[in-house]
C-alpha cells in the first residue's frame, strides 16, 4: 500500500501458489486475500477497478465477513472522495460507517473521517473541513493518538486547510512534515493536496526557488 503495489502482487500470487500451505484465516472462504487486492488497486491509482473488485467482494464475501465488508465499504467511500462525486458519498459514507460500527472496526473509522475531510478540501469548504478534523482528533473512535499514520495524515490535511484560511498559520515545522508524509506514503490524493499548497505557501513567502525544487520532487515521485 505504500508505493509497493508490485511487491503486493508478487506476495498475493504466492498465496495463491501455497495452496494448503497458506497462513491461517486466509483461505478460509472469507476473502481476505481477495479484499486486499480490491482494495490495494485503489491505493494503486486504479479505481475504477478498485470499485468494482470492492462491491464484488461485498456481492461474494459480506455476509460472512463483516470486519471485511466495512473495510470495502470504506474503500468505495474514500474513491467516491477522491473522484469527487459528492453525490455518492454521504450514501458511501452512511453505510461504511453502520457496517464498521457493527463489525466494532475502529481503524476503518480514520480513513472514513479522512474522506470526509478530503471532499471538504475538493469543494474548498474550509470552515468544514476544519470541524472534521477536529471531529477526528477527538473521537475515540479514531486512531489519531494510537497511531503515527493517522496523526500525520490529518497532520497534512490540517496543513492545507490553513494554507487556505491564513498561510501566515503554517509553520514550516507543519508544511515540511506533511509534505514528507506524503512523499513517504504513496496516498496520491494527500501528496497532490500537501504539494500544491506548500508550493503556494513557498511563493506567497517569496521564495518561488525552493516552490519549483519541491515541484521537481513530486514530478520524479510520480
Amino acid at each position: 500500500f505504500c508505493q509497493k503495489f508490485a511487491e503486493a502482487e508478487d506476495i498475493l500470487g504466492a498465496q495463491v501458489k501455497a495452496g494448503s500451505g497458506e497462513p491461517a484465516g486466509v483461505g478460509d472462504g472469507k476473502g481476505w486475500r481477495e479484499l486486499v487486492l480490491a482494495i490495494g488497486k485503489g491505493t494503486h491509482d486504479e479505481m475504477e477497478l478498485s470499485e468494482g473488485l470492492c462491491r464484488d467482494w461485498i456481492r461474494e464475501f459480506g455476509d460472512r465477513n463483516e470486519v471485511g465488508k466495512g473495510a470495502a465499504l470504506t474503500c468505495l467511500a474514500f474513491i467516491a472522495a477522491s473522484d469527487r462525486r459528492f453525490d455518492r458519498l454521504e450514501t458511501a459514507l452512511g453505510k461504511a460507517f453502520a457496517a464498521n460500527r457493527s463489525a466494532r472496526q475502529r481503524y476503518a473509522f480514520g480513513w472514513l473521517a479522512a474522506a470526509r475531510i478530503q471532499a471538504s478540501l475538493f469543494k474548498g469548504d474550509i470552515p468544514l473541513a476544519f470541524d472534521f478534523l477536529s471531529d477526528a482528533r477527538n473521537s475515540p473512535d479514531v486512531a489519531v493518538s494510537r497511531s503515527a499514520f493517522s496523526d500525520k495524515l490529518f497532520g497534512a490535511f490540517e496543513m492545507q486547510a490553513l494554507q487556505e484560511a491564513n498561510p501566515d498559520f503554517v509553520s514550516e515545522a507543519l508544511a515540511g512534515a506533511a509534505f514528507e508524509f506524503g512523499l513517504n506514503h504513496g496516498v496520491t490524493d494527500v501528496f497532490w493536496g500537501v504539494t500544491s499548497s506548500y508550493t503556494t505557501l513557498l511563493c506567497h513567502q517569496g521564495n518561488p526557488e525552493r516552490a519549483w525544487a519541491l515541484l521537481e520532487q513530486c514530478r520524479a515521485a510520480a
